[in-house]
């Protein structure tokens, strides 16, 4: 009986690595399709980083514009069905209330887990966040931006 409970949490926990985490897809990046609420905000992704566990997104943003960028640690990936966006997350997830600074004309590096997105269909997926802008009078605008990215089968 022991045996078939550490056999069956076996087959739980391999299934759970084959969603997100190193998996049987690849990530390919590919000439990113890019969205942005305000012009010169906006996400490139430069590599995928299969170092830990689980893969992560290595994105880059970029502030274009001449006032002050602020994002924080929420995110999303979704995948494209026909004209749609579905969120693939699997789990309920906590973000910690962090706040980072993105200076005019600047880029900073941040890194996005799939460890809780279902990866395991081929084709269109976004990684989706938010972020505010400040403007001149102390105010500031919210605003969304996501870069794309393909999932395919591995060779």
């Amino acid at each position: 009986m022991k045996r078939m409970v550490a056999l069956g949490i076996a087959w739980i926990t391999l299934l759970l690595c084959l969603t997100g985490c190193n998996g049987s897809h690849e990530i390919l990046l590919t000439d990113e399709q890019t969205h942005t609420d305000h012009p010169g905000i906006y996400l490139t992704l430069s590599s995928v980083d299969s170092s830990g566990e689980c893969r992560k997104l290595v994105a880059l943003w970029h502030n274009e514009t001449s006032r002050t960028v602020t994002f924080g640690n929420w995110f999303v990936i979704e995948r494209k069905e026909g004209e749609d966006w579905i969120n693939v997350t699997t789990a309920d997830v906590c973000f910690t209330e962090e706040a980072y600074l993105l200076e005019s004309g600047s880029t900073r590096e941040k890194s996005y887990t799939t460890e809780y997105a279902d990866l395991s269909r081929e084709g269109t997926y976004r990684v989706r966040t938010e972020y505010s802008l400040q403007n001149g009078d102390d105010s500031f605008s919210s605003g969304m931006t996501w870069v794309e990215f393909e999932v395919t089968k591995s060779r």
